[in-house]
């Protein structure tokens, strides 16, 4: 897959695209054959080395307990709220977390129960984004959304023009 682009594993439900997804977080090891990224076996590279350069969000994201701002700080520890609140508004959630009164610092409880499944994906999302992971790896990452906000998730993957083939 070259550098800056969009790849789409379709297949059947139970075919692998989960499992390949797995495969190249190292979850577990290939029995043979191997996957290279950027020419490197990452079977050469320590477990933690290799996710520092990958971003995953699974079909069914987690929000963790605590606040907007505390999910968001897992993907960019030092990003400033306007960042935050840029990247929210690319997947639709800004207008969302504009209703809390408490904004970025609204509490979105256990499990992140107070949001809809199709808030806790995006949110899961911006976590990935704004880590800016060199390979992102979304496990189904519509299955949540609306037709409305599965249109405007695709918009915000879109890679940027300077970085197309």
């Amino acid at each position: 897959m070259p550098r800056g682009s969009r790849t789409a594993i379709v297949g059947l439900s139970g075919a692998g695209k989960s499992t390949l997804l797995a495969l190249i977080e190292r979850f577990y090891d290939l029995g043979v054959g191997r996957i290279e990224i950027a020419g490197v076996d990452i079977t050469d590279l320590p477990r933690t080395v290799l996710r520092a350069h990958l971003g995953y969000v699974e079909q069914h994201a987690p929000a963790l307990s605590g606040s907007v701002r505390e999910n968001l700080i897992l993907g960019a520890p030092h990003a400033s709220d306007e960042h935050f609140r840029a990247v929210l508004d690319t997947v639709n959630l800004l207008g969302r977390i504009d209703t809390e009164a408490e904004g970025l610092d609204a509490q979105i409880g256990e499990n992140g129960i107070r949001l809809s499944g199709g808030e806790r994906q995006r949110l899961a999302i911006v976590r990935a984004l704004l880590a800016q992971p060199a390979l992102l790896q979304l496990d189904e990452p519509t299955s949540s959304l609306d037709s409305r906000n599965e249109e405007i998730l695709q918009t915000a993957l879109d890679p940027p023009p300077s970085s197309r083939p």
